[in-house]
């Protein structure tokens, strides 16, 4: 068979995009993903190394306690809070990053107080990020979650009723 070059061509441009698309997106994971690697040491000098806010400040505290560096978690921890906590405007990812702290280091029940709190204020549509946030996989197992996602219109079941009707082009 002959191949088609038009097919051919839209596979490169479709194949540069994709793979431009994650080098752009790479700068915004390389911490977190250190963290999701094992290697805290390197997330840390990452971390430390980024713009101040909510999540440099969650990603320095989460390192320090993946590290076993408990001291220096607290302190990390409290200065989050300090600096990021309640008052941060509800569009701020703040409020989200002291969530994800609790639910990643195991206090599963701050994690569903803080994300409650949140969902009684003016939720942020954009804080949908939670559904495969590796931060909250802690929470997965936890009836609360299904109940969390159900308030954002995530929940399995409302998922299952969008109807996706999708026209491939001849």
């Amino acid at each position: 068979s002959v191949a088609d070059p038009v097919a051919g061509e839209q596979r490169i441009v479709l194949s540069l995009a994709m793979l431009g698309a994650a080098i752009g997106f790479l700068p915004f994971n390389r911490s977190p993903a250190t963290i999701f690697m094992g290697d805290a040491e390197a997330a840390l000098a990452e971390y430390q190394q980024a713009e101040d806010g909510a999540d440099r400040s969650r990603g320095i505290a989460l390192a320090l306690h993946d590290l076993g560096r408990h001291a220096d978690f607290a302190a990390a921890s409290r200065e989050l809070h300090e600096n990021w906590g309640d008052q941060a405007p509800p569009t701020d990812q703040a409020p989200l990053a002291i969530a994800a702290v609790y639910a990643y280091t195991g206090e599963v029940d701050a994690a569903f107080e803080r994300l409650e709190r949140l969902l009684d204020g003016e939720f942020s549509r954009r804080w949908f990020s939670i559904v495969r946030d590796p931060w909250f996989s802690n929470l997965h197992a936890d009836p609360r979650w299904e109940e969390i996602l159900g308030r954002i219109g995530f929940a399995p079941a409302q998922l299952a009723e969008l109807n996706f009707r999708i026209t491939l082009p001849e």
